[in-house]
């Protein structure tokens, strides 16, 4: 048997803490053989990121490292960081997962480049055309030479850090979470930039991923973490077909049957199958019965331009129409830059509209004062996409659910402590967790606290922005049950932003579809999903990820050439 390329055997990563230390990765050996791609999948926590950045030598200097992972042989564990310097970029490269962060803000997008084609030999003139010729790879136009890194979108910062991953000319490319908070279409774009800059250098790939749909698209062959132990190493189809652990038989349970919409007890029963905790306030949780329910949002001819600089204006909505009523499920989607974030804003009244109305319970958001505004944001809440961001790290768990009440009026201390209580208990965490810092919870306990923070006030309506783009699964199947059996028993409307058409699939009654600053469809979930009436909603519909690898099929609409990723990078929504 041929030499793998690399070989992680036994690898233990620990970190020390208080008391003793947390292992993060335990004895995993894995291996990638030349030009195979092999996914990490896992639970959160599971230890993917972790193993990938034992393979860089990126791992903070107070980890315990053990265990071996070499490169053609030679090995890495232990290396000074200067000879690990040269094998950067040049054998072995990353792709890391927020590629706005990852880039340098104060250099243009083509000097960033060149300056690596520098690092691996080209001359100053050489460079500058190899920045062209990158951009040309992964589907970029060379105009975005000249661009800063916030000026890109998502996807585009993406697809950049495919260029410079392949710059060196790498034998193995690393990619953690590339594609996590992107849209379905530019998620296909960035994976197929990703595909067709390994197989121009003949890089093998290791992609860190919860999403087994794109497990089975791009995947050779699959390791399984839990715990930061490998339970499973099979190839791709094998694999789906058959697998042997519990946490891959939960992962694609999960994954297959996208989110439940209830939780596994009876009606009635909480997100953990427990009795429903009394509501937080008599009447709260009033059902609306008998005639249709009364609107609670109401968008009408919304328009909206922010100004340009030297690209001129960007018309961000455009004639927007939307009804959301009370107890139900409005979903939007649609590609980066589509208007889905100034819909909502607009509704929090932080945007004012400038073509429009928009009316939040009965009243005209341009006609509040100050106290009217006040009773909007405490009647619509907010869940954020990133709870580690939306969270202060400084602050404990019950301060931070009950920091909401202490805005007028104040309430009694023990009334505070009875609040933020029952708005845990709500989200199904034990009120001794109240003691605890954001950074020592779990991904979903952490959106299970920023939602028991939107509760905690007895909103009637939640405004959730993408709410599980980052969690595995199984997690994501936890929260999203949780958010429907809150909706029903509180009697919440939702307003959902999601890219994740299993999450509209979950949770959406109602869909609608933006495209350019616009409504181009909406409806029932139910018709909107099975019978798409516009291009658009069914291109979308086509690049959603199939957790299947017998059903493995070409991004959509997307060529192999360089020209075809030129057209991509030009239709709307996706230049800057």
């Amino acid at each position: 048997m041929a030499e793998p390329l690399l070989a992680v055997d036994r690898l233990t990563v620990a970190y020390p803490r208080r008391g003793g230390e947390v292992v993060a990765v335990r004895e995993a050996s894995w291996d990638v053989a030349p030009g195979e791609v092999v996914a990490l999948v896992g639970r959160s926590g599971s230890g993917k990121t972790t193993n990938a950045l034992a393979v860089m030598g990126l791992l903070p200097a107070r980890a315990r490292v053990a265990g071996s992972v070499r490169l053609t042989g030679q090995e890495l564990v232990g290396l000074p960081d200067e000879r690990m310097s040269r094998l950067r970029g040049r054998r072995v490269a990353m792709v890391f997962s927020d590629g706005a962060s990852a880039l340098t803000p104060v250099y243009r997008v083509g000097a960033q480049l060149a300056a690596a084609a520098r690092l691996h030999g080209s001359s100053r003139a050489g460079a500058r055309a190899r920045a062209g010729e990158l951009l040309d790879l992964v589907g970029l136009p060379p105009r975005l030479a000249d661009a800063y890194p916030h000026q890109l979108s998502g996807g585009q910062a993406q697809r950049v850090l495919v260029a410079l991953a392949v710059c060196g000319s790498p034998d193995l490319i690393l990619a953690d979470e590339p594609t996590s908070a992107l849209d379905l279409t530019v998620q296909a774009q960035v994976l197929d930039a990703l595909r067709r800059a390994r197989e121009a250098v003949g890089a093998a790939a290791v992609i860190v991923t919860h999403d087994l749909g794109v497990v089975a698209a791009e995947a050779d062959r699959v390791v399984v973490l839990e715990g930061g132990s490998v339970v499973e190493d099979a190839p791709v189809r094998r694999l789906f077909a058959a697998p042997g652990a519990p946490a891959t038989v939960a992962l694609l349970a999960a994954a297959r049957a996208g989110a439940p919409m209830t939780g596994a007890g009876p009606a009635g029963a909480g997100a953990g199958g427990r009795p429903a905790p009394a509501a937080m306030t008599d009447g709260a949780a009033a059902t609306t019965t008998g005639a249709a329910p009364e609107p609670v949002i109401e968008v009408v001819g919304l328009g909206h331009t922010y100004p340009g600089g030297r690209r001129g204006a960007v018309r961000a909505l455009d004639g927007v129409t939307l009804e959301l009523r009370a107890g139900r499920t409005l979903a939007l989607v649609g590609e980066s830059g589509a208007g889905k974030t100034t819909v909502l804003r607009s509704v929090l009244d932080l945007v004012a509209p400038q073509e429009g109305t928009v009316r939040v319970l009965g009243r005209d958001t341009a006609t509040l004062d100050r106290a009217g505004r006040a009773a909007l944001r405490r009647l619509v809440q907010p869940v954020l996409q990133d709870p580690t961001a939306a969270l202060d790290p400084r602050m404990a768990v019950a301060d931070l659910v009950g920091e909401p009440l202490t805005v007028a009026p104040r309430l009694p201390a023990d009334e505070r402590a009875r609040r933020v209580a029952r708005a845990l208990a709500l989200v199904d965490l034990d009120p001794t967790i109240g003691a605890r810092f954001p950074h020592e919870l779990s991904g979903g306990q952490r959106q299970r606290v920023a939602i028991a923070r939107a509760l905690v006030v007895e909103p009637r309506v939640l405004l959730l922005d993408e709410p599980v783009s980052a969690l595995d699964p199984v997690v994501r199947g936890q929260v999203l049950a949780l958010v429907g059996d809150l909706r029903r028993r509180l009697d919440l409307a939702c307003l959902v932003v999601a890219h994740d058409l299993q999450v509209v699939r979950a949770l959406a009654d109602d869909v609608a579809v933006m495209y350019r600053g616009a409504v181009v469809e909406q409806g029932p979930a139910a018709r909107v999903l099975a019978d798409p009436r516009h291009p658009y909603t069914a291109a979308l519909l086509a690049a959603e990820p199939v957790a299947d690898p017998e059903r493995r099929r070409p991004v959509p609409g997307l060529g192999t050439g360089p020209a075809a990723g030129v057209r991509r990078a030009q239709a709307p929504g996706a230049g800057l």
